[in-house]
């Protein structure tokens, strides 16, 4: 009986095991590519109820990032996420909890820890340590600070009042209401403001992702996004309203 018995079950598990794995091929900005053009490989399997995704430097066995997500899409982060080095150390090490991120570890290519940083439910710093080589503590060191509109919210608020064609709803014949429009766009490092799109625009109102798009072009230069103490590229995304009243 056990000579008849273990081959079926070697055939069950390997079939299980290809269904669920895949592999792809990325170049240099995460983008399939082929494999003659790859820097990196990934694989792509489910395990104990995940969907994880380890890359590699393409032709080796060096890990260069794997993440676990609660969706076979790998949309939401769940569990522990890492990076590394190309000489195999630690770069960075995050928890997420249903997609949220909780807590995040930055080291140095040695080794050594490098900071340190905590976020609440919605996102939002709670703590940040951030440490030098020697292993002293850096006080007022940013882990993670988000590119802003120079002057803040209320800065935004007056350019926005000093700027905007408030009447393109209108003038577009919109019903009474409320139109928002999702700009998507680049902060350099610099705060030099590029790469602008409306990517959500009010079918009633065309020509409101018109004037978001120019209103965020034309505006002066942002707070660049700091990361481990130094400025860092960012993409922002920034709701633009436009309103029409009886």
């Amino acid at each position: 009986m056990k000579k008849i018995f273990l081959p079926v079950v070697l055939f069950s598990i390997q079939g299980f095991s290809q269904t669920d794995t895949s592999y792809m091929f990325l170049d240099r900005t995460g983008s399939e590519t082929s494999k003659e053009n790859a820097v990196y490989r990934s694989k792509i399997y489910k395990s104990d109820g995940l969907w994880k995704k380890r890359d590699y430097w393409n032709n080796t066995d060096i890990l260069y990032k794997e993440a676990s997500f609660l969706d076979e899409e790998r949309k939401k982060r769940h569990g522990i996420s890492k990076d590394y080095y190309k000489n195999g150390e630690l770069r960075d090490s995050i928890i997420f909890e249903n997609g949220r991120k909780k807590a995040i570890w930055y080291f140095f290519e040695n080794g050594k820890k490098k900071s340190y940083a905590t976020f609440n439910d919605k996102q939002k710093l709670v703590e940040q340590i951030g440490w030098n080589e020697a292993g002293s503590e850096m006080p007022g060191f940013i882990v993670e600070k988000e590119a802003e509109f120079a002057g803040g919210m209320e800065g935004w608020k007056r350019y926005l009042e000093e700027n905007l064609n408030a009447n393109v709803a209108a003038n577009d014949k919109a019903p009474v209401g409320y139109y928002t429009v999702k700009v998507q766009f680049i902060v350099d490092k610099e705060g030099k403001v590029n790469m602008v799109k409306a990517v959500s625009v009010p079918a009633l109102c065309p020509s409101c992702g018109k004037e978001a798009e120019r209103i965020v072009r034309k505006g002066p230069k942002w707070n660049s996004a700091i990361q481990n103490g130094e400025p860092v590229i960012y993409q922002a995304n920034q709701y633009i309203t436009f309103m029409v009243s009886q």
